[in-house]
């Protein structure tokens, strides 16, 4: 069984950590409470950004457990209008870009 761990967004009210076993099947490892509709998600070091697509809404996240994929929410900010669906930093992770 792989060690990766895969972090999903599927538009529900979690974000899905997740591991590819022998056979090549997705197993389920753990479910984080999220906003609604979780969708893009970005990973930088330790910190997750997903965007709640149905709030119009960015959630950040400390990644606490990569092996499990352990998330703790930490802040949910206004995306300011419109239904955001990707995320992008720029090089130095100062600034979040939200694409709508």
């Amino acid at each position: 069984m792989s060690n990766q761990v895969f972090l999903v967004g599927t538009g529900s009210e979690y974000i899905y950590a997740c591991r590819l076993t022998h056979n090549g099947q997705l197993q389920l490892i753990q479910e984080n409470k999220s906003g609604k509709g979780p969708s893009w998600l970005l990973v930088e070091r330790d910190l997750l950004y997903a965007v709640n697509e149905q709030e119009n809404k960015i959630e950040t996240f400390t990644i606490d457990d990569r092996t499990q994929g352990t998330l703790t929410s930490k802040n949910r900010i206004s995306a300011n209008g419109g239904t955001p669906c990707s995320l992008a930093l720029d090089p130095n992770s100062k600034w979040l870009a939200v694409a709508k």
